[in-house]
């Protein structure tokens, strides 16, 4: 795992209206006597107030930091020197891709490559071998997380060194902690035939940026 920093890098309202009645009661007259009446409607402005409700977050050292990256294993398999060229998926993932982000704004992206497949008691490879990743989803560890999520994005891998994006979160976007949700079948390893037995590794270097992509 490798961590490259490119760059260091509530008002509310209530309203409310009020009635204000009066009705005066007239009493009943004898028959015979005289009277005189009369009325009168109160009345009364309503001024609102305007009030604030204020709060302050702080963070220490705001950071940016690469959690988890998974190890993939594809299990062993027949050398494939037939007909067919060989196209398996994971048979065992230990973890998911996770970032944390504790408060940088800048957003920031994910990238990965990796080396050539090699088995090191013999310095054989698997020549044309292809490492790929689906766009799986990805998702807060607070379901609740309000901030814009990173987006993820298919990979295929060569061994050719080159880095590939997996996930990218926009500027004031990806705050909290995002976790991929990958599965087996997200995983696959295609081999053409022509190929040696062997126990063969790739090494995958997986790279945080505090920029979008």
């Amino acid at each position: 795992m490798a961590l490259q920093m490119k760059k260091i890098w509530l008002s509310s309202l209530a309203v409310v209206g009020l009635g204000l009645g009066l009705a005066a009661a007239v009493p009943a007259l004898a028959a015979g006597s005289s009277s005189s009446s009369g009325s009168s409607s109160p009345s009364a402005t309503l001024t609102p107030k305007d009030s604030q409700a204020t709060t302050v977050f702080t963070t220490t050292n705001p950071s940016l930091t690469l959690s988890k990256v998974p190890n993939i294993d594809f299990g062993s398999n027949a050398t494939p020197n037939g007909s067919t060229d060989l196209s398996v998926q994971a048979a065992k993932v230990d973890s998911d891709l996770e970032v944390a982000n504790d408060g940088i704004a800048s957003g920031w992206n994910v990238q990965v490559m990796n080396s050539a497949f090699t088995d090191s008691a013999t310095n054989n490879s698997l020549y044309g071998a292809k490492l790929s990743f689906a766009a799986a989803g990805v998702a807060p560890a607070n379901a609740d997380n309000a901030s814009p999520k990173p987006a993820m994005s298919a990979v295929s891998l060569s061994g050719d060194g080159q880095n590939q994006l997996v996930l990218s979160a926009p500027v004031k976007g990806g705050l909290g902690i995002w976790d991929t949700e990958y599965a087996l079948s997200d995983f696959k390893l295609s081999v053409p035939a022509g190929q040696l037995p062997g126990s063969y590794v790739s090494n995958l270097t997986w790279q945080l940026s505090n920029a979008p992509q």
